[in-house]
């Protein structure tokens, strides 16, 4: 178990702390926050990576054992080795809803270091709300590289250079400017297409690189607020050995040196002096997603067919008229009905529904809508997701989603496939399916999309090449394509 589930309960509690009080929202923004920290500790212990907590957490952590009172947020350093190792590593450590935010995973960011983002919650910074950023707004923890710290003269270099591709890259994704600021994006867009966003987000991090930690007697956030006397840069030696300390009911790593380093960044940091909240201009909400609330609240449009169960775009409109709805807990006859014209094992695609009595269908339903979200796996299963295909108002098809593959999935299955009911192939509805599925899963940030085909199924097979399926595997039984 985890801890965070094991404390989850204790920790829930309203409380006084520092004659602050604090009540069950910010508890419940903490708790989603030590959950992402309990993830990210546990790849970097799995994989043998270092990291220490920075800025307020660090302060936290020695003063208060935890969160400072009126403080929303947990900031963490990582070394520049470790950092890319772990940027590297997370994609395939993450799993749905939690989501490693960078510019390449999510186009339209604009930032310097890298965030894992729990997406079935909102943290929306109220500051942008009007530009219809449309990018991952759940709650968060910042992951900073630490880097090499040059000269003055150096760092100015730095910032000008970031400060450039800053506003390049804001300005490429700013489809709502008016004015001249429409032909700076225009312009600015034209420059991104052109260098690529891999090239952009190497150069981006290669400007920080550019002092080595080795050749450096400085090291520290050089990412984050070049123009901070330096605040955030501390000698070498006092962050590059570190100590376990509580953090809340985690233990966490900071720097041997962490009176020498609060000093630097804070001064006399001993002293309690009530600050405002570092992101008190952001709307919190742990109980939706980001997309759900800026649909509802903010109007966003580009959310309007929001699934709030998984968070992702669902109703995707398609020339045909058709759009997918996910599994829910009470399904009816029609679905059932449907579901009959698929054999039971179709493909790689299995089907147990098939002859199944109806009376035992609404409780797969119900089993099903667990599995989706997580809950009531058995052993060795990983979150399914399964989605309808309605065509003209009638559900012709079903969809699934894996959200990991297995050694299993990898040999036979996958971890997407799809089926359409005998009465209505033909039409072209298993390409709309399939591409539907491929932008879910996208949008979720699952890290590898791969699909079986029995040989005899050059139906299927031609679906397959339609979505853009690469073949990278065949055996005597099947092909094997990658999607996505």
């Amino acid at each position: 178990m985890m801890l965070c589930e094991k404390y989850k309960e204790q920790f829930l509690q309203p409380e006084v702390r520092c004659d602050t009080y604090i009540g069950i929202e910010m508890k419940q923004v903490w708790f989603a926050e030590l959950q992402l920290l309990e993830k990210f500790i546990d790849v970097c212990n799995k994989h043998g990576l270092s990291y220490q907590l920075v800025g307020g957490s660090l302060l936290g952590a020695i003063r208060h054992k935890g969160f400072i009172p009126w403080d929303d947020d947990i900031d963490v350093g990582m070394l520049r080795p470790d950092y890319d190792r772990f940027v590297q590593l997370a994609k395939n450590e993450l799993e749905a809803p939690f989501f490693l935010q960078t510019p390449l995973t999510d186009p339209g960011r604009n930032i310097d270091y890298v965030q894992i983002r729990n997406s079935a919650t909102t943290a929306i910074d109220l500051r942008y709300v009007d530009d219809h950023n449309t990018f991952n707004q759940g709650i968060f923890i910042d992951i900073f590289p630490i880097d090499g710290v040059g000269s003055d003269e150096v760092l100015q270099k730095q910032e000008k250079q970031q400060q450039f591709i800053r506003r390049v890259y804001g300005s490429a994704f700013k489809t709502n400017a008016t004015g001249k600021a429409k032909i700076k994006h225009y312009v600015s867009n034209a420059i991104y297409k052109i260098a690529g966003s891999q090239n952009i987000d190497k150069k981006r991090n290669d400007i920080f690189r550019k002092v080595g930690i080795e050749s450096s007697n400085e090291i520290g956030l050089v990412s984050f607020l070049f123009n901070n006397n330096r605040r955030n840069y501390w000698k070498k030696e006092w962050v590059l050995n570190c100590e376990n300390v509580p953090f809340e009911f985690l233990n966490v790593t900071v720097p041997i040196a962490a009176d020498e380093v609060l000093t630097k960044t804070y001064g006399n940091w001993r002293m309690f002096e009530k600050g405002m909240a570092m992101h008190s201009g952001i709307d919190f909400d742990v109980s939706k997603s980001y997309m759900e609330v800026l649909r509802d609240k903010y109007h966003y449009e580009e959310f309007k067919s929001y699934n709030s169960q998984k968070g992702k775009k669902l109703d995707y409109e398609t020339k045909r008229g058709g759009g997918l709805r996910p599994i829910a807990p009470n399904e009816n006859q029609t679905i059932y009905d449907m579901l009959q014209g698929i054999d039971r094992r179709e493909n790689d695609f299995t089907n147990d529904v098939k002859d199944m009595p109806y009376e035992e269908f609404p409780e797969w339903c119900k089993l099903q809508y667990e599995y989706a979200n997580g809950r009531l796996l058995p052993a060795g299963y990983v979150p399914q997701s399964i989605y309808w295909l309605y065509i003209d108002g009638e559900p012709v098809g079903v969809g699934k989603i894996r959200w990991k593959l297995t050694e299993t999935s990898r040999e036979a299955g996958g971890n997407i496939g799809y089926a359409i009911s005998r009465q209505y192939r033909g039409h072209g509805y298993g390409t709309i399916l399939l591409k539907s599925l491929i932008d879910i899963a996208k949008s979720g940030n699952c890290p590898e999309l791969l699909a079986t085909v029995k040989k005899y199924n050059y139906a299927s097979k031609r679906v397959m090449e339609k979505c853009s399926g690469e073949l990278v595997r065949e055996t005597d039984e099947r092909w094997y394509y990658r999607l996505g």
